[in-house]
């Protein structure tokens, strides 16, 4: 019997094979699809986070526009018949500005005013009064932001 040399023996394995090749192609279209999921991803993600960041913007515009109005002239929201305060809804284009057009609200801000602590029984300025603010699409299905602050009249 004739003993092969190494290099015969490395000549003889220096092509691909079609396993190799399969595998590397596997390989790169696992990689591939993972890029094209990522990149899918962070290309929304720019124009969520302007949809919510406005909604916040908004949220702070309405308790800042309540707060101007001043303690003495915010009544106290009404009840529905579960105890809930009924919220005042003003609506929002794409851009902040107040809107009453149809057609280009995107956002509603539904506002309450709420006494939480009120001391001697009747509607006075020893009321600890509570802004509550939320920000939902035009439809009313999906909240984006919620914010709420405790207002009491100052001075002596």
């Amino acid at each position: 019997m004739m003993a092969v040399s190494p290099v015969v023996r490395l000549r003889r394995r220096a092509g691909t094979t079609y396993v190799e090749l399969l595998a590397a192609a596997m390989i790169l279209a696992i990689v591939a699809a993972g890029g094209v999921a990522t990149w899918s991803f962070v290309s929304r993600a720019p124009a969520n986070k302007r949809v919510t960041e406005m909604a916040s913007l908004i949220g702070v515009q309405e308790v800042e526009r309540l707060k101007a109005t001043g303690y003495t002239n915010l009544a106290p929201s009404a009840l529905d018949g579960s105890g809930n305060p009924v919220p005042s809804v003003r609506y929002y284009d794409r851009y902040g500005a107040v809107t009453t057009v149809a057609a280009s609200r995107r956002y509603q801000a539904r506002s309450a005013v709420v006494v939480v602590v009120n001391r001697n029984g009747r509607a006075d300025k020893e009321d600890l009064k509570e802004l509550r603010v939320e920000v939902w699409d035009a439809a009313g299905s999906r909240r984006y932001s919620s914010v709420a602050t405790l207002l009491c009249f100052g001075g002596v």
